[in-house]
């Protein structure tokens, strides 16, 4: 189920989209249990000392990968840019979280990535509300150790590691199954509507690897000149920017555009680390591939 993209959120989602993109090396956020049990566990400085029952995901990325995992029903809510398939109270973002909603809540645990400000995770933790923070991956690779992660938290060291084993595994073979049956490689840009690219080394220049495409990105920061002189016989690219590129004479002569191969990808699939990132992944290569790929 898709949501409505609105403008009250574009400048957050901007944000969102463009910290996919660019991130950089940093510490990763692994979970620390030194013992046979499932629980108690410690990720960074945080302790989780049972199995939660009430969790706020204040990141579409992470709130994917739990609904990935099955581990939905533990959601007592989400961030405002969420794609759910059941409806949840909403608490704001990692960025801008309604810390007074959350304690309200009764949530046991706050799922958010680093964006998250120094004083609204005391605030969370001062309120007794274990605050997770969990590190979002640079690429494919270190994506299945935010599965796990991810899944430790919300179902033990042991159980949880088991669970991100078999889910990571399903979701590489599916993505692995797409790129064993592509020889030919035409060259592509994925694109946000923030200036940035999905250049190598982010995750989704991955998933452009996947799809079957040459990745024609040489730098996450693109403008106008940069796309014309790149020339890529395929674009995708969230709604907004596919109208600009399509309408704008500037880009009359641009190979994709010629071909008529500017393909939509909504925002919630490229914030996606879950089944809508390989959603994404068939789109591209049926789009790319029309002879080999037919989305149903």
């Amino acid at each position: 189920m898709l949501l409505p993209f609105t403008t009250k959120f574009k400048a957050v989602m901007c944000v969102a989209m463009s910290a996919l993109l660019l991130l950089c090396s940093c510490a990763r956020s692994e979970v620390q249990n030194t013992s046979e049990t499932d629980y108690p566990l410690a990720i960074c400085d945080t302790v989780i000392s049972n199995c939660p029952q009430k969790v706020i995901s204040l990141s579409p990325a992470l709130t994917d990968i739990v609904c990935a995992l099955g581990s939905d029903a533990q959601l007592c809510g989400v961030s405002d840019l969420c794609v759910t398939d059941r409806e949840l109270p909403t608490f704001g973002s990692s960025v801008m979280p309604n810390t007074d909603g959350i304690i309200q809540s009764g949530a046991e645990v706050v799922l958010c990535t680093g964006a998250i400000s120094g004083e609204d995770m005391q605030t969370l933790t001062d309120a007794g509300i274990a605050v997770a923070v969990v590190q979002l991956p640079t690429d494919f690779e270190q994506l299945e150790q935010t599965y796990t992660t991810v899944a430790q938290i919300m179902s033990g060291a042991i159980t949880g590691r088991m669970n991100a084993q078999y889910t990571f595994g399903r979701i590489s073979a599916r993505l692995s199954s797409i790129k064993s049956q592509i020889s030919k490689r035409p060259t592509v840009l994925l694109l946000t509507e923030c200036g940035t690219a999905a250049a190598d080394g982010t995750l989704w220049a991955d998933m452009l690897d996947f799809a079957g495409g040459k990745n024609a990105a040489k730098s996450v920061s693109v403008d106008d000149s940069t796309i014309i002189a790149a020339n890529p016989e395929y674009i995708f690219a969230p709604k907004s920017e596919c109208e600009r590129i399509m309408n704008d004479s500037a880009f009359a002569s641009l190979s994709a555009v010629v071909g008529g191969n500017v393909t939509e990808l909504p925002h919630s699939i490229l914030g996606s680390m879950g089944e809508r990132m390989v959603s994404g992944v068939e789109i591209m290569a049926a789009a790319m591939h029309p002879d080999l790929f037919v989305i149903q």
